[in-house]
């Protein structure tokens, strides 16, 4: 009962925070490079045979396809993060993704100077663990794509 009652509270967590967030396509205006940056995996997704080296090269690869430069930048990046649950069942992990852009923005009040996200996507699901990493880079590469076409509407 403690397993599925995590398992419930988890999903309710992570299906609340990967809503996808419609932020103005005009936040990602700017010639500017894209940093990518991947968050550090939790033990079950690297069980699992997801390496955050292979997202990041999965994503940057996506991104300089799509002429999309990829740099380091003071001025914002593009950020993924995965998290993984193991379950017990035939679908023994459960996965969430998240996408985002965090880029530097000023408060109007105080003229402060702050990161701040712009845009964000994201997507939960079930998976087998032979199939996991496969799974997640696939889910990873689609909201990266989502992505990728929010900021050439507003940069070509």
């Amino acid at each position: 009962m403690k397993k599925y009652s995590a398992l419930v509270l988890f999903l309710f967590l992570v299906a609340y925070s990967a809503q996808a967030q419609d932020a103005e396509s005009a936040s990602l205006k700017g010639p500017g490079p894209v940093e990518v940056l991947v968050e550090t995996l939790p033990p079950d997704a690297e069980g699992a045979g997801l390496t955050r080296d292979q997202l990041k090269t999965d994503v940057e690869l996506r991104l300089r396809r799509s002429r999309i430069k990829v740099a380091p930048s003071p001025f914002g990046y593009l950020y993924v993060n995965i998290d993984a649950l193991k379950i017990s069942g035939p679908e023994s992990l459960v996965y969430s993704v998240h996408v985002g852009v965090s880029q530097a923005a000023t408060l109007d009040g105080n003229k402060a100077g702050i990161m701040g996200p712009t845009w964000s996507n994201g997507m939960v699901g079930p998976s087998p663990s032979g199939d996991f990493a496969a799974k997640v880079r696939g889910v990873v590469g689609d909201e990266v794509d989502k992505f990728i076409n929010d900021y050439l509407a507003v940069n070509e």
